[in-house]
């Protein structure tokens, strides 16, 4: 796996991947390509495309090193009609970005049913994720990130993601992981459970699907369906469960990015490159 960090993108999108090098030497990155507190932002133009895509060749970055994360607001489980219409219209602005800057896709959170029911809210993200790839591009993976499970959220179990993904093609549709939210929704990473709970993903999904990997430890305990990143190998998830993970050929060459804060990203990336035996 190759090991990554959330690389900022203030001051134009050029600066992220030149931000990932020179700060961290990471070997991936992902960004936000606008706000993703806000629904809408200006058209990238042609100039600061040009601009990222020379910055990308400058500092050895392959198209599929950068991935991009979505806005926050997007919720196509949810049963208000309006926001849903909202959130398919921001997923396809941001896949339309991805696709300018020729990144490998666009992670985001299917959302919560709000009290509408379960399965209410998983049939609404399947049709939501058809609305969007009938008038997205087709160069630009949909990557599902998996939920804590908290509240009314949808998509933490192995059997929500593979409902959507059993629906579309693998060249629109894939999967994000993230170590924190698989922990506190109930799938330990922890040796010695960590196949255990990788024979359980392979029950349900094809490992191919998988296409990138948010690196956190988890602020909160097991089963805890509460979302909160903790500094690599501080966490209730602890260091010795991202050996297992690093080192698996299933992930073998996957981008990955941290998302616990700038701060602490040379630490946690120097203690993960420690434990990485396997080749990125």
């Amino acid at each position: 796996m190759k090991l990554g960090v959330h690389a900022s993108r203030a001051g134009g999108l050029k600066n992220a991947p030149q931000r990932a090098r020179e700060n961290y030497d990471a070997e991936t990155f992902q960004l936000f390509t606008k706000s993703q507190r806000r629904w809408k932002a200006k058209p990238i133009q042609d100039n600061e495309v040009n601009a990222y895509h020379e910055a990308m060749e400058e500092h050895g970055y392959d198209e599929n090193d950068a991935f991009v994360h979505g806005a926050y607001l997007i919720n196509i489980a949810s049963p208000d009609d309006e926001q849903v219409d909202k959130s398919i219209e921001a997923l396809i602005d941001e896949l339309e970005r991805a696709s300018k800057i020729n990144a490998l896709g666009v992670c985001f959170h299917p959302g919560s049913h709000k009290k509408s029911g379960e399965e209410d809210g998983i049939h609404r993200v399947t049709e939501g994720i058809q609305r969007v790839l009938d008038q997205a591009p087709d160069d630009v993976l949909l990557m599902i990130e998996n939920t804590p499970g908290a509240g009314t959220q949808v998509g933490y179990t192995f059997k929500h993601l593979a409902t959507w993904l059993d629906a579309f093609p693998p060249d629109r549709v894939a999967l994000t992981l993230d170590t924190c939210h698989l922990f506190v929704a109930g799938h330990d990473l922890r040796p010695p459970a960590y196949e255990e709970t990788m024979e359980r993903l392979e029950t349900h999904l094809d490992p191919a699907r998988v296409k990138a990997w948010h690196l956190n430890d988890a602020r909160y305990p097991f089963e805890s369906n509460k979302d909160g990143h903790a500094p690599i190998g501080e966490g209730h998830l602890g260091l010795d469960a991202f050996e297992p993970l690093l080192n698996d050929d299933r992930w073998q060459g996957l981008p990955s990015s941290l998302e616990t804060s700038p701060d602490v990203y040379e630490t946690d990336l120097k203690r993960l490159r420690e434990i990485r035996t396997l080749d990125a």
